[in-house]
């Protein structure tokens, strides 16, 4: 699916009226590594991808927490969103849920 040859996906969910932020999820190469929860503590596992990458964040509440996943997303793959990635003209693309690994 979308992970797989080598890649990895990273899913956040954010539903406002629901249930808030969702686990940041990590795939890669077609199967689950990791989840780091909205309220977590920074603390990973060993062999941990996002570990390496938390020095700073805070994950007290949903939006905090949502702003933290988005930064983490950034610093792994080096392209942060900011107002050129806001303006950039792209296709919309509805991912079924089953296409995640």
């Amino acid at each position: 699916m979308l992970s797989r040859g080598g890649r990895s996906v990273f899913r956040v969910e954010y539903d406002r009226h629901v249930d808030g932020i969702h686990d940041l999820d990590h795939f890669h190469d077609g199967a689950f590594v990791e989840a780091m929860g909205p309220v977590d503590d920074g603390e990973t596992g060993p062999g941990s991808v996002l570990g390496q990458y938390l020095a700073g964040l805070d994950f007290p509440g949903d939006m905090r927490s949502l702003s933290a996943f988005l930064t983490l997303v950034g610093r792994i793959t080096g392209r942060f969103i900011d107002s050129g990635w806001l303006t950039e003209i792209r296709a919309l693309y509805r991912i079924p849920d089953d296409a995640w690994r």
